[in-house]
């Protein structure tokens, strides 16, 4: 393959694979004593050394970096007297085409005497699902062509070839001293385990996941547990997790999943590949690579979904929970019923109800106004390099300065979640419009781009959006002018917002409205900024007077509004208090439509009794 197709295949590649979370290769540097690697854009070639005889396995690209990165790990390119190619593809065998650089023209190739039929023209390589043939490999190098299960020797190098055809139909993978297993693109690991190698590149996917389960047993029978190092995506030494699902295959039409935080989003881009890291910093397997360990407090329905997008981004999350909750998400895992995307997920989690000293990277704390005081002692005692306050506060001011003085707490933030459902005793029913969101931030002022950053790593490959704000305090107390109306409308229809009339729900705008003129009289600032412009004539008044329509016919508002409302009395009602409190002297004919809306429902008595909570 010419350098120019090359360059072609990266430009093409990076553009369809970006984002998607397929190619995750190694950065130069070594694996230990014995094994090196080069990152060739998304590609690794190895190196094995043992008693001074250095072997090369495989042979990349036909890339004009390879000398220079050959420097950094202090390898002579004249020194590579053999090299195992894995299979014939141009991102395997680059190096030793025949109008490559010519590094290696007096090695010696092995590979298979079937994989050698793509390279005398004998068979067409066939990728796309076999709608594309690639151009033939043309070679001067001597080869030495082997057979399923040979083992020979280069110098004190003991190499078993082991065939697995799928992906190439004389594809080998190599048993070096029965230690080091490489793979080429027989296995794909993803952030839960290995799969059969990308499906649109294989000549036969059925054949390929038996290779897998063939190699697996050869390597179970014997008792060997080797180093299995990809050409793609990094390695590991857990056989469980190698072959986690080798009944599967890796699909390279979609976005991965899960979320794999250590992926980049282009494995073309090679800044991070430099001199420094690759003399200084070891490649840890996939296994090591460190996750952000997440608690979140607070098992009710949005904390549930909140838990739910942070294991989908890669992080291990953690529940604290009542011990019914706990022990049900033990037995059952997470289960959400996403209603509005009709879809249903399950997350092994780990819940408990004590967390007893353990430190955390991020602590999460969901729960209903009334019961943040309750639990703030429970607070007090976590150790976190962040603290997420999500949910209703009016009095955010007061609960920062009581954990400010918690000795285990960094930093924290205040936040809310938009999204609503319903709890039932073994999985939870969501309602949320896209992949929702939360309001974040300081309760005063910007929050720091560093800390900013580090919080949106957190939710990183998922569609969860995080929309910082300058001024926590302003949006909680911003928050209950629309929610209120809300509330005080689902009481009065009785938890069913479908009976509810037009004039009703345009009360419900008017009475927001007035609530937005109070706060900005009063000298609140609004936030979200321009919020009050929904509840104003214009088109976002009418955009948001039609979403009360569709929310007051359709099950979102039982799952949005009158199931919270339902839930949630003494939450309502201490906001209720807290906004009398607030708007006390501001002039009563000013909120006629708030104050009407309010007084035609239930007292809180008989909500109380009703609901019973």
């Amino acid at each position: 393959m010419s350098k120019k197709a090359s360059q072609f295949q990266k430009r093409v590649m990076s553009l369809g694979y970006r984002g998607k979370e397929i190619f995750k290769p190694l950065n130069t540097g070594w694996i230990d004593e014995h094994t090196a690697c080069i990152r060739e854009w998304i590609a690794n070639i190895f190196f094995y050394t043992k008693n001074g005889t250095t072997i090369m396995i495989d042979a990349g690209y036909n890339y004009d970096r390879l000398a220079e990165k050959m420097r950094w790990l202090d390898i002579d390119p004249s020194s590579i007297q053999d090299i195992l190619i894995t299979h014939q593809d141009t991102d395997h065998v680059g190096a030793v085409e025949r109008d490559s650089d010519g590094l290696f023209r007096h090695a010696t190739l092995y590979l298979s005497e079937v994989e050698n039929r793509y390279m005398t023209g004998e068979v067409r390589r066939k990728v796309i699902f076999g709608t594309y043939k690639l151009p033939m490999v043309e070679t001067d190098n001597k080869k030495v062509l082997l057979k399923d299960g040979e083992v020979f020797q280069i110098g004190d190098i003991r190499v078993e070839a082991i065939m697995v055809p799928g992906h190439t139909w004389g594809h080998m993978v190599y048993l070096i001293d029965e230690a080091y297993l490489f793979t080429g693109d027989t296995i794909w690991f993803g952030p839960d385990g290995g799969y059969s190698f990308i499906n649109s590149l294989a000549e036969d996917n059925d054949l390929a996941k038996q290779s897998l389960e063939k190699l697996e047993k050869i390597l179970r029978e014997r008792g060997l547990s080797p180093k299995i190092i990809t050409g793609h995506t990094g390695w590991s030494q857990d056989l469980d997790f190698a072959f986690a699902h080798r009944d599967q295959v890796c699909n390279s039409l979609k976005r991965q999943k899960p979320h794999d935080p250590s992926a980049p989003y282009d494995g073309y881009d090679e800044s991070d590949d430099t001199e420094e890291g690759a003399r200084n910093v070891p490649l840890v397997s996939v296994n090591d690579v460190e996750k952000h360990k997440v608690l979140l407090f607070g098992a009710g329905v949005i904390g549930a979904y909140l838990a739910h997008v942070l294991i989908q981004a890669g992080n291990e999350v953690t529940i604290l929970a009542r011990e019914e909750r706990a022990k049900s998400l033990r037995k059952n895992g997470l289960v959400i019923k996403h209603h509005l995307q009709r879809t249903t997920t399950k997350d092994p989690v780990e819940a408990v109800t004590d967390v007893g000293g353990r430190s955390f990277d991020a602590a999460f704390v969901v729960m209903p106004y009334h019961k943040i005081r309750q639990a703030l002692p429970q607070i007090r005692q976590l150790n976190t390099k962040l603290l997420v306050l999500v949910g209703n506060d009016l009095a955010p001011a007061e609960v920062e300065e009581d954990l400010r003085k918690a000795p285990g707490i960094e930093k924290i933030l205040f936040g809310f979640q938009v999204s609503g459902g319903k709890k039932e005793a073994d999985h939870y029913v969501c309602e949320r419009f896209g992949g929702s969101f939360m309001d974040i931030g300081r309760l005063h002022g910007r929050t720091d781009t560093e800390l900013r950053k580090w919080t949106e790593k957190l939710f990183e490959g998922t569609s969860y959006k995080l929309n910082w704000q300058d001024d926590m305090e302003a949006y909680l107390i911003c928050h209950p002018a629309a929610i209120l109306p809300i509330g005080y409308l689902s009481y009065i229809c009785d938890g069913n917002l479908r009976s509810s009339t037009k004039e009703q729900r345009r009360m419900m705008v008017d009475a927001s409205h007035e609530a937005y003129e109070a706060l900005k009289a009063i000298g609140i600032p609004i936030y979200p900024e321009g919020e009050d412009k929904f509840y104003e004539n214009g088109a976002r008044g009418k955009l948001m007077q039609t979403l009360y329509l569709i929310m007051s016919k359709s099950r979102i508002g039982d799952l949005i509004a009158c199931e919270h409302c339902r839930n949630a009395v003494s939450e309502m009602e201490q906001i209720d208090a807290f906004y009398e409190e607030l708007l006390k002297d501001y002039p009563e004919e000013k909120l006629e439509t708030w104050n009407r809306l309010r007084g035609m429902m239930p007292s809180w008595d008989e909500l109380h009794r009703k609901y019973g909570n």
